[in-house]
């Protein structure tokens, strides 16, 4: 079976680095809260929100490091069952909304922060369901309600929410979604 994974948020930690290099620009300390907060423009005012909105435009209007440099989610135990999985007749496809620009960051982050050599990358999705009914992929996991409700809807695949704090306020039951608290548990229900 195919098993497919969005990146950022369950494989790397988008939030976390973006807090970091937040902290590093507007020059005070910034919580995974207030990034969140930052990212979607709520709280920004004048120079932060300048400031926020042109790192973000730098972010996804050219390659930047950031991408190679994402801490790692996953515990080591679950970095050991990724790395079984992913080493073993392709097993793994990782679909992401990152844009095309950072393929080339994103395929080395997965090679050096999870050993994962040559591996199946589509990036620069804004649908996921047509990839994963088009790959007969079997099960998929994101941390976005909007693509795991996507996959229960239109495709036979099974569709895992990725536990975060910013997803809890989602029914998942009601969509036949099934929320996963860690990537172990993923490959255990499928």
């Amino acid at each position: 079976m195919l098993f497919g994974f969005d990146i950022d948020g369950v494989l790397a930690d988008f939030i976390g680095g973006l807090a970091d290099i937040l902290t590093d620009r507007l020059e005070r300390p910034i919580s995974t809260t207030q990034a969140l907060s930052l990212l979607r423009y709520e709280t920004a005012a004048g120079d932060e929100r300048r400031i926020v909105k042109g790192f973000m435009d730098e972010l996804y209007g050219k390659e930047v490091d950031f991408w190679k440099t994402l801490p790692v989610l996953p515990t080591m135990p679950e970095l050991v069952t990724i790395h079984d999985y992913g080493n073993r007749q392709d097993r793994l496809i990782f679909i992401t909304a990152r844009p095309r620009v950072t393929h080339v960051q994103t395929l080395y982050w997965l090679e050096h922060s999870l050993g994962i050599s040559n591996p199946t990358l589509i990036d620069d999705v804004r649908s996921k369901a047509g990839i994963v009914n088009g790959l007969d992929i079997g099960a998929y996991i994101d941390d976005r309600f909007f693509f795991c409700h996507e996959i229960a809807r239109h495709t036979p695949a099974v569709s895992c929410l990725y536990n975060t704090s910013y997803n809890q306020v989602f029914n998942t039951g009601r969509w036949g979604i099934i929320r996963i608290n860690n990537l172990e548990d993923y490959f255990e229900v499928v």
